[in-house]
């Protein structure tokens, strides 16, 4: 039996909130809630730990799903991972060890009875060398049914085209390792190259930074049959929202 699970992976930037006005997060979440989708991992959820983790439940009421905040190491740039009706929650599996400069937002799940395993991440914005000790300690999240981990990489993915930029952002040694795990980008897979960042005036180099990954167990077909970077016509955000429609059978 074919059970699909359409995701979305979105950087608020500073969470969504501007001088303590939320007006910004709601159009973002307006957005959201209108996907459809059965998990939404989020990235930059400043200060959604505030007040008993007001905005995280703003978010969830808004979004009508299950959110899970997972506080960072670093900045206050913490995680959330949101999850549909469709999708019933096992377990916990969040990661906030020193291994990762943020944190893993992860949860295992069945899906009309498939097990998956969902994570949202955010790699260390500067240091090439950081990210490469996050994507070895990703293997350790690969499990032996399907893995969907998004979010935002903050460096260049494998396929990436052009030679100048920012050397930190070009490196794609933890972009391999993730490969080597397993992990296989659909935007490449799609042969979709829509930058995610770089959009606004000034705001440095266009690349692939926010993704979506899959695996592929042993036995089993996981196919991306639908992927989109969204273009908002007055963008809420630095990043842009990528969006993949993921199709699991067993063999």
């Amino acid at each position: 039996m074919k059970v699909t699970l359409k995701v979305g992976t979105f950087n608020l930037e500073d969470g969504g909130v501007d001088e303590g006005n939320p007006r910004r997060l709601d159009r973002q979440l307006d957005m959201l809630a209108g996907l459809g989708a059965d998990v939404i991992a989020v990235q930059e959820a400043k200060n959604w730990h505030r007040d008993g983790e007001a905005l995280c439940h703003r978010a969830s009421r808004a979004l009508g799903m299950y959110g899970a905040l997972v506080t960072s190491a670093h900045h206050g740039c913490h995680l959330a991972l949101f999850v549909g009706p469709r999708v019933k929650v096992t377990r916990n599996r969040h990661e906030q060890s020193s291994a990762y400069w943020h944190a893993v937002a992860c949860l295992d799940a069945t899906v009309e009875g498939q097990a998956v395993r969902v994570a949202g991440i955010h790699q260390a914005p500067s240091s090439p060398e950081i990210r490469i000790a996050e994507a070895e300690a990703m293997k350790l999240l690969v499990p032996n049914y399907p893995l969907i981990a998004m979010g935002d990489f903050n460096a260049v993915p494998l396929d990436h085209q052009t030679a100048s930029g920012d050397p930190r952002k070009l490196d794609t040694r933890a972009a391999k390792a993730l490969e080597e795990a397993g992990l296989l980008d659909v935007g490449a897979l799609r042969e979709d190259d829509t930058p995610t960042v770089g959009h606004r005036p000034g705001s440095g180099m266009a690349y692939r930074c926010d993704r979506i990954y899959i695996t592929r167990p042993k036995g089993m077909t996981v196919e991306c049959v639908d992927y989109q970077v969204v273009k908002e016509e007055k963008p809420t955000s630095d990043h842009r929202l990528v969006v993949a429609t993921i199709e699991m059978e067993a063999a």
